[in-house]
């Protein structure tokens, strides 16, 4: 069930790069992007941190736990690359790369260190930064564990998110303090965001661990849940009106609104059997959904020019959010269906070969 959540998870995500009511109401649409949407990226870390950060916290140091996070983190960085040489075409003709836009910069290596910025941190692509995030949040969660306690590494990680929201939505209090300016402006010539893999992932990643050995109760969880977003939507509109922010992807709520949706899914699922094969599906579809949305959101937009329809759809938020998540579902569904045959040939030819051996 945690991996059909996945593919709400991806909608959500997808109304954040559209704000499909902003042509009606900004303040609307920013509950809802800005706020509300803003638990589907901690949702898909927190199952990160359920399967492959609780199996690591719960293995011996000599046991070869480090197998799982190597494995994670090997296939969540050959789909990176892959993304990367996707989106590679637009970027160029964006001139989003470095090394194009900063080659006659003075500084020698200048452009060097961008470009590593820009693959390695902040991401390729907008959407892109996750990747990149979720890989060194991983790695950073796991070196902490081969020395602390999975109580002292959660402490650790609330800490880092708290100066990584200074820098996100409190942001405005940062500015009142010219010491506390200076600082950031320093930690935003390393990266453009505080929402990356060192302030904002560690802490879903933990939450998601330390759910993985309880046992969730569904309706005490539902009611913190509701009780948290509306918390969230408080603390939201208030920053957004004070207009403290900088980036809108940190919240204080964020973290009990995510561990109790968290903990309401996983008690739901006791109660609803998915076969595991529509789990991968699902699991599948999710990720080609969020990989993919951005290039079906430049293709109909396209569309909207090429057929002259005098922005009907880019000018119609909602049009656009539903015909963009309907194709890049589509287009998902599909890929997962080859992607789930060229798997079963790679595992029967090499059960074959183990067989022969």
């Amino acid at each position: 069930l945690l991996d059909v959540c996945r593919i709400f998870a991806a909608i959500l995500v997808i109304a954040i790069h559209i704000g499909p009511l902003e042509f009606l109401n900004k303040t609307g649409d920013y509950i809802f992007t800005g706020i509300i949407a803003r638990i589907g990226v901690p949702f898909f870390l927190m199952i990160t941190g359920y399967f492959v950060i609780a199996r690591f916290a719960g293995m011996k140091a000599d046991s070869g736990r480090w197998k799982t996070v190597w494995r994670f983190i090997k296939k969540t960085g050959l789909l990176y690359t892959a993304a990367m040489i996707l989106y590679l075409p637009v970027n160029i003709y964006a001139g989003q790369l470095p090394l194009w836009t900063e080659r006659t910069n003075t500084q020698a290596g200048l452009w060097i260190f961008k470009l590593f910025k820009f693959i390695f941190v902040d991401g390729t692509f907008y959407h892109l930064w996750y990747f990149p995030a979720v890989i060194f949040g991983v790695a950073f969660v796991c070196l902490l564990l081969e020395k602390m306690s999975v109580k002292a590494v959660f402490a650790v990680s609330v800490v880092l998110y708290g100066i990584g929201l200074l820098g996100d939505s409190y942001y405005g209090l940062v500015l009142s303090v010219p010491v506390l300016a200076s600082i950031y402006d320093g930690i935003f010539t390393v990266c453009e965001y505080t929402r990356n893999g060192l302030f904002y992932v560690p802490v879903f990643l933990m939450l998601g661990c330390m759910l993985a050995g309880k046992r969730a109760n569904l309706r005490r969880n539902g009611l913190a849940f509701g009780l948290s977003m509306a918390a969230m939507i408080t603390e939201g509109l208030i920053l957004y009106f004070l207009r403290w922010q900088r980036h809108d992807s940190m919240y204080i709520f964020l973290i009990p609104a995510a561990y109790t949706c968290f903990g309401f899914l996983l008690a739901y699922c006791r109660r609803v059997g998915v076969p595991p094969a529509l789990g991968l599906r699902m699991r599948n579809i999710a990720m080609l959904m969020y990989v993919l949305h951005p290039l079906v959101l430049i293709g109909v937009r396209g569309m909207d020019k090429i057929l002259g329809l005098h922005g009907s759809l880019n000018g119609n938020g909602l049009m656009m959010y539903v015909l963009v998540t309907l194709i890049s579902a589509a287009v998902s569904s599909v890929m997962a269906v080859f992607m789930g045959k060229i798997q079963r040939i790679f595992q029967r030819r090499h059960f074959d070969g183990n067989r022969r051996l």
